[in-house]
Order: structure tokens, then sequence, then C-alpha cells
């Protein structure tokens, strides 16, 4: 009796706590377009996230598409040629939207 009486505690925990585990790992669709000073895009620039493995390079109008792995996941952006300096704009859409 006691022994079914913990698998059931097992199963409760394990049913209210995997919802959560789920929610903090899913994953952020971030799609995007680098340019340069004269609004051109860029080929070939690297974007990756910051401390992972987690990689693309931007096609050749310049647009990438990366899974960030969560909302506080930041992305570097490298070229070389290029300084550092950024100016990003960013668009938020709805969920609909993508």
């Amino acid at each position: 009796m006691r022994q079914k009486l913990f698998n059931v505690f097992l199963v409760c925990l394990f049913c209210l706590t995997a919802p959560a585990v789920a929610f903090a790992q899913q994953a952020i669709k971030v799609t995007g377009k680098v340019i340069d000073s004269t609004n051109e895009g860029v080929p070939g620039v690297n974007v990756s996230v910051k401390g992972g493995s987690l990689g693309t390079i931007t096609d050749i109008d310049g647009n990438y598409k990366i899974d960030a792995p969560n909302s506080k996941s930041v992305l570097v952006f490298s070229f070389i040629g290029y300084g550092h300096t950024c100016n990003c704009n960013i668009n938020l859409v709805t969920d609909g939207g993508y």
C-alpha cells in the first residue's frame, strides 16, 4: 500500500512539473535581415547564439533564420571587415503572424 501511494505521488509530481519544463525550453524562431550602411543585404554574416553551438549565416540577400533556445538568448553577428556597431530594427508580430 505504501509503495502504491508513493508511485501515485511520483506520477502526480511528474504531471505537475512536466508542463513547466516544456514551456521553459521552447525555442523562439528569430528571422531578420542584416544590411550595411547603404541598406543593401549583406550575405555571409555569421549569426550565432552567444555561449552556444547554434548558428547560421545570412543568405545572398542578407536574410537569416535561427531558433534561439529561449527568450533570454543573445544573438551575436560577426563578419570580417565590419566593426561592432549594431543598429537593430526589431518588429514584433503576434503569434498568428508567423
